[in-house]
């Protein structure tokens, strides 16, 4: 067994690569035009490589010393951070936009995580931030019917789940708001077009069937503004394509 917290998320997660979420976070850095992104819990290099390519400074933090060498190949700002610790991170520079995906339900303190990411961001910058939903209908039934563990998505027994959070999206947006003002909603830019054609006319889909709560959060006001032009073009241009990919 894993000696600690950080063991145990090397042991049990993989890499993260160019996921959904990472391919609508890129989507979203090119329609900003930022010229700096840090992101948190950052894993495979693969994704800030891409990021690399339309923002001049880069970063990556992750407990994981392993991704060292992996970033120092790809040419990438990387640091060693454990974010279950109170440790201050260094970067002596302010980003325009900071990713935090699946992140926060691993630490034990998640308020300290975000109060690090307000404080490496500019003025105007946003937070690209997920954490998955781990109160889905039909997964939840077999849980209270007695016939599933709570570990969804890791080969582990429950006393070893790397999830040590289980946020809802109530709890997710008060969450951000502690140091964020302004937060959008955008986890309906990653629903199927079903559920996306439905929102659009005003159906709310129920949380048990959706993915987890995924937000752009800022403290500007006219950063906010921007966020949901940039959203509702973006949402406009990809309604009726089977993913917001498509065109990609």
């Amino acid at each position: 067994m894993p000696d600690n917290i950080i063991d145990i998320n090397i042991k049990y997660n993989t890499l993260k690569g160019i996921n959904t979420w990472r391919k609508l976070y890129l989507k979203l850095i090119s329609s900003f035009n930022v010229d700096s992104v840090i992101e948190f819990g950052s894993g495979d290099p693969a994704f800030l490589f891409e990021v690399s390519k339309v923002a001049k400074d880069v970063c990556g933090i992750d407990a994981n010393h392993k991704l060292e060498k992996m970033y120092k190949e790809k040419g990438i700002d990387f640091h060693c951070i454990d974010l279950n610790s109170a440790e201050n991170l260094d970067v002596n520079r302010k980003f325009d936009i900071a990713i935090c995906s699946d992140v926060f339900e691993h630490v034990l303190y998640p308020i300290n995580t975000l109060n690090l990411i307000k404080s490496v961001l500019n003025n105007e910058g946003y937070l690209l931030s997920h954490v998955p939903n781990e109160y889905g209908f039909f997964r939840t039934m077999k849980i209270m019917l007695g016939k599933s563990e709570t570990v969804y998505w890791h080969k582990c027994e429950e006393w070893e789940n790397p999830h040590l959070r289980n946020f809802t999206d109530i709890g997710f947006e008060k969450f951000l708001k502690t140091n964020f003002k302004y937060n959008l909603k955008i986890d309906d830019m990653n629903y199927r077009r079903s559920l996306r054609t439905l929102s659009y006319i005003g159906v709310k889909i129920p949380y048990c069937f959706l993915t987890g709560p995924t937000y752009i959060s800022t403290n500007n006001a006219s950063s906010y503004d921007r966020a949901i032009k940039i959203k509702k073009e973006i949402m406009s241009k990809n309604l009726f394509k089977p993913n917001i990919w498509a065109d990609n």
